[in-house]
């Protein structure tokens, strides 16, 4: 292991994200350089505000976990009518209509 984990995080970085696919890897890595530099476990978590391109990919592709934006859970399913829902993970490349685990591996 190369000291990336996401369980019992110290540190999280959070990264807003719509339409980055260019970027976010870069971005992404330099979150987990900053997170080795400080010799604590931690975690990037990317939350992707309704991407139409590769973002979640690219993303996740780095090592960075990806999560849905309130305003992109809301506009599914009429979530919002029911109150701010927690962010949940999705799978860019899932095919079904409920987002679902999209962790980042780092190992």
């Amino acid at each position: 292991m190369n000291g990336r984990q996401t369980n019992g995080a110290l540190i999280s970085v959070v990264i807003p994200c719509l339409n980055e696919e260019a970027a976010v890897g870069s971005v992404v890595e330099d979150a987990w350089r900053g997170i080795e530099a400080s010799g604590r476990p931690g975690e990037v978590i990317v939350v992707d505000n309704g991407s139409t391109d590769r973002s979640a990919t690219v993303a996740v592709a780095h090592g960075a976990r990806v999560v849905l934006g309130l305003l992109t859970l809301r506009a599914a399913d009429g979530l919002g009518r029911r109150g701010a829902p927690q962010a949940e993970a999705v799978d860019a490349s899932a095919s079904s209509d409920r987002p679902t685990v999209m962790p980042g591996s780092r190992t």
